[in-house]
Order: C-alpha cells, then sequence, then structure tokens
C-alpha cells in the first residue's frame, strides 16, 4: 500500500508542475505571508489514492516541526506551518483529499508510517542507507545529493 501511495504521491507532484486549464484555490497564512494555490482535483491521481485512505478523506502527514522554513510551529503556537505542509496540502488537493498535519518527534515518523499511524511522513529527513531499508522514498530524494 505504501509504494502505490508513494507513486501517488510522485504522480500529484509532477502534475502540479504542468497545467491542467483548471483553476486553483488560494489561501494566505500570516504566519508565512505567502500565498498557497491549492490545485484542483486530478481524477487519474485521485483514483489511485488507495481505499483506506480515500475512506478516511484526510491524508495524515507526519512532520518534525522544527526545521525552519521546511515545517516549523506557526505563531499560535500549534499549527505545523511552512513549505512541507504547503506541498502536503497541494498533494492532498490534487488526491481529493483534506490534510492533517501532526507534529511528530523525527525518530517516530519512518515506524509511524509503517504502522499505519500515519499516511505520509513529510519532513527535513535525509536519505541514508539504513532508511531506504525501512521505506521507501522517491526517486528524486535518491539522487539527492546527502548534505547541503
Amino acid at each position: 500500500m505504501g509504494g502505490l501511495l508513494v507513486l501517488s504521491l510522485i504522480a500529484a507532484l509532477a502534475a502540479g508542475c504542468g497545467g491542467s486549464g483548471k483553476k486553483g484555490s488560494s489561501t494566505t497564512t500570516a504566519t508565512t505571508a505567502a500565498t498557497v494555490v491549492i490545485p484542483g482535483v486530478n481524477r487519474k491521481i485521485a483514483a489511485e489514492v488507495p481505499t483506506a485512505t480515500k475512506s478516511k478523506g484526510t491524508l495524515i502527514v507526519a512532520s518534525d516541526a522544527h526545521y525552519p522554513p521546511d515545517e516549523f510551529i506557526g505563531s499560535d503556537g500549534r499549527t505545523v506551518v511552512g513549505m512541507d505542509p504547503d506541498l502536503a496540502s497541494a498533494l492532498a488537493g490534487v488526491m481529493g483529499l483534506k490534510v492533517k498535519v501532526v507534529n511528530k518527534p523525527l525518530s517516530t515518523i519512518i515506524p509511524g508510517v509503517a504502522a499505519g499511524r500515519y499516511d505520509l511522513g513529510m519532513s527535513s529527513i535525509t536519505d541514508t542507507r539504513g532508511r531506504e531499508k525501512r521505506s521507501t522514498s522517491s526517486p528524486i530524494s535518491k539522487r539527492a545529493p546527502r548534505s547541503m
């Protein structure tokens, strides 16, 4: 199931790069003072979402909110904000889902996804050989440099 979700997310990301002719919605967050465009549902991608995830209607994303600007706690003291939550919202939108980003310690994200507590882990997670044995990451992250 995890592989299918990863493939769906990669496809959603790729679809987000192209034009569909449909207008998305946009929201502005006071914390980041940026406009986030949420794309419309892509029916082909939405059809690939696993039934269990689709039936919940919400993509549960675990993130360790200690790595600004990637992910951090917003000015309200509880909401996870940043570019990873923005990307999660866009991916969920393409899949026809809502998104809930939860703040969890980095060491619990991959085991939590493997156990089904979260649908996706999006955080400042470096791709290492050990993590590759326990999880599936996108081909893009496997080609990316391991450090910056």
